[in-house]
């Protein structure tokens, strides 16, 4: 980046902070979401994963499924403790947004850098601008209605460890390799599709013999098939070789109609193959016309489509779970930043030559992949890009949906960090710094809760009685708070008084 500036090269500047803008918008826009409070659910099983560790809980632990080693090795969600513990959610949004614009720093100078040509520069533009920070990206930046997973985090290491390979930057692909593959048992998945893509495009690209070809794609991929299978052991481990999630997608799938199975795959193909049309144009858009490297990239597609689809078949006959769900999708589109990297830096050459009819197409294609990102988003996904982005600017209104969340937003302001709470759900996030319990899953929770609130959602979901012992009881606004007794003194601070 420093050389930009001293070069002056403002078309590569501009480019950089306006992929730098947008990223800090999305953050912005995160946040907002997140306040109102619209992410529910999985978001809060990764939080309490992440910190349970740095607070006397057994590894893995959380409050709705309880040991989650069993179900996924979520490695990574424990690097994030020190930051979760310390600033709840926020904590997995920073990391998110961090190894976002870590990304952009690392890949961008060496693929910009490439080649002098305007062409090139103008495509590098588009790449970032309209995929990197575009509609797709915002969406899987967002996760409408969980906030987060940690394998939204395979798109920006996944980018990493792709430019690494390009520039032999050895410590750099192992640090990224282990941070993917600490991500997800299919971790190990997504490393090698990556690595092999890159030594087969080096070997379409005659950059490499085939013998090196044939050796390093032998190596490597029987080291990346060691990880992944080492992980499945490891979850099987867990499960004392018993019932698992593995065995749950194939029984799930295998007991089903025809009939059942053929509607399924049609609907999810159909949706997925639409929303990859874009990525597959951008190729077309650089000239990238080896047939080689279009059948590697569809080569090393299938290994995270099978992985995906196995995932989702839990789910049947639910197809929103699928290949076209964020933790999965994630998948794809690293792959595809890993491919279009490769391509811009291997294979693309010049589509037209004078400067001005560069400028236009470069200008009119991004708006067109824009629109047309937009557009799938609604068709197949009901996800509304410019709703969600502009969060940041919208009034809020919280009322509306939840008639109580001022009460609930003062007391989370009171409550000590790690207080055991079990709030209406929807407003989870309001308590966010607290150990939060599911009013109908506390058997599951480490601690029982200190103080439990119900409104219309989950009245009569638990028995406070048996979850605490001789509970205190106030009735505000339509909400019944049960607490121990000498945790009265919180409800006074907030404000909270009987109605």
């Amino acid at each position: 980046m420093i050389e930009l500036f001293k070069k002056r090269d403002f078309l590569g500047l501009a480019i950089f902070f306006a992929s730098l803008g947008i990223l800090i918008w999305y953050y912005a826009a995160k946040i907002a979401i997140f306040n109102r409070p619209d992410y529910q659910s999985d978001l809060y099983t990764h939080l309490e994963i992440s910190r349970g560790w740095l607070q006397g809980r057994p590894l893995m632990h959380e409050n709705c499924y309880g040991f989650h080693g069993k179900i996924h090795n979520y490695f990574f969600d424990l690097l994030m403790g020190p930051l979760t513990k310390q600033w709840g959610v926020i904590g997995l949004f920073v990391t998110q947004f961090a190894l976002y614009i870590i990304a952009l720093l690392y890949t961008f100078p060496t693929i910009y850098k490439k080649e002098a040509s305007l062409n090139h520069r103008l495509y590098t533009a588009v790449f970032y601008i309209a995929f990197f920070c575009a509609p797709f990206s915002f969406w899987l930046f967002d996760n409408p209605h969980y906030g987060f997973h940690t394998e939204m985090l395979y798109i920006p290491l996944g980018f990493i460890f792709a430019i690494s390979l390009y520039k032999k930057q050895h410590w750099v692909s192992a640090l990224s390799a282990i941070l993917m593959v600490s991500v997800k048992e299919d971790g190990a998945v997504m490393v090698a599709c990556i690595h092999l893509l890159f030594i087969a495009l080096q070997f379409a690209a005659k950059k490499t013999t085939t013998k090196r070809w044939l050796l390093q794609s032998l190596l490597w991929g029987s080291v990346w098939v060691a990880v992944f299978v080492a992980g499945v052991y490891y979850l099987k481990l867990q499960n004392d070789f018993g019932y698992d999630r593995i065995t749950e997608s194939f029984e799930r799938i295998g007991l089903q109609s025809k009939e059942n199975i053929r509607t399924y795959f049609t609907g999810i193909f159909s949706s997925f193959g639409l929303m990859v049309l874009p990525l597959a144009a951008f190729m077309l858009s650089i000239r990238q016309l080896n047939y080689k490297a279009w059948l590697w990239w569809l080569a090393f597609s299938i290994p995270i489509i099978i992985v995906n689809l196995i995932s989702g078949f839990v789910y049947f006959p639910a197809q929103f779970f699928s290949l076209t769900w964020v933790p999965r999708f994630a998948l794809t589109f690293s792959l595809f930043l890993a491919m279009g990297s490769f391509s811009l830096l291997m294979f693309s050459r010049a589509w037209f030559r004078p400067s001005f009819v560069l400028w236009v197409v470069a200008i009119g294609f991004s708006i067109v992949l824009f629109k047309w990102q937009i557009s799938l988003l609604n068709s197949e996904i009901e996800y509304s890009y410019p709703k969600y982005s502009r969060r940041i600017f919208s009034i809020n209104t919280h009322h509306q949906n939840y008639p109580h969340w001022e009460d609930m937003r003062k007391l989370g302001k009171v409550l000590p960090p790690m207080y055991p709470i079990a709030p209406p759900y929807p407003m989870f996030g309001y308590f966010h710094k607290q150990d939060l319990i599911w009013t109908n899953l506390i058997p599951v929770a480490h601690i029982w809760p200190r103080m439990i609130v119900f409104n219309e959602s989950n009245i009569g979901q638990s028995d406070p009685h048996k979850a605490i012992q001789n509970p205190d009881s106030l009735v505000a606004e339509k909400l019944t708070y049960y607490f121990v007794p000498e945790d009265r003194h919180y409800l006074i601070e907030a404000g909270i008084t009987p109605k």
